[in-house]
């Protein structure tokens, strides 16, 4: 999963989203990357054939 040189590990918990502050929850670990990623940017790996697909 990822490029574990740029992934940070988060731990199972509680957090907020949206205008709203919404309450979400994450029931296991996971890692997120350190950089940040634009939908924009998103957009363009994904018409470059990311994911192979």
């Amino acid at each position: 999963m990822g490029n574990h040189l740029r992934d940070s590990p988060c731990s199972p918990g509680a957090f907020l989203y949206g205008l709203d502050r919404l309450r979400g929850e994450i029931p296991y670990d996971f890692l997120m990357d350190i950089y940040p990623v634009t939908n924009e940017q998103y957009k363009m790996f994904m018409l470059a054939n990311g994911y192979g697909s």
